[in-house]
């Protein structure tokens, strides 16, 4: 559903939400986060340039949310990397055959974005299962959310 480069984001993102005391360097992120590393430096430009994390240079610096988890939605993440917006929201016209088509795929989109929106960074850590050792309690495809912090 969503490009490799969102998927990194989002773990990146989750990555620090996981550890908001401290700051984490890209390699770090990489490492806890599975991402590879260029992508990681990648994602972390694009969110710092969309106001959702802050860099700081230097021997101990890093990457951190500039908001707590439970602040940032993953709609806001999703944007900085890959706008989700139905064909009407773009201003696209359709072809007329498949008008019954558009329109469902702009509703898929604007639920897409009603659920990203209403999800923050604390929701997504939360349901992973690794925290509790329970399952979860959804049993769709998950995002991996990276090795569990320690």
């Amino acid at each position: 559903m969503f490009t490799m480069t969102t998927e990194y984001a989002l773990c990146a993102a989750c990555c620090m939400a996981k550890q908001p005391e401290r700051l984490l360097t890209a390699s770090e992120i990489s490492d806890k986060g599975g991402v590879p590393l260029r992508y990681a430096a990648k994602v972390l430009r694009q969110l710092t340039d969309a106001g959702i994390t802050r860099s700081r240079r230097g021997p101990t610096g890093g990457f951190t949310l500039i908001n707590n988890a439970t602040d940032v939605t993953l709609l806001e993440v999703v944007q900085a990397i890959e706008p989700v917006a139905a064909r009407r929201e773009a201003g696209e016209t359709t072809r007329p055959e498949l008008c019954p088509l558009y329109g469902l795929l702009d509703d898929i989109a604007v639920d897409l974005k009603r659920r990203l929106g209403r999800t923050s960074l604390a929701d997504l850590i939360d349901r992973d299962p690794r925290r509790s050792g329970k399952p979860a309690e959804s049993t769709g495809p998950r995002l991996s959310l990276g090795p569990q912090a320690g």
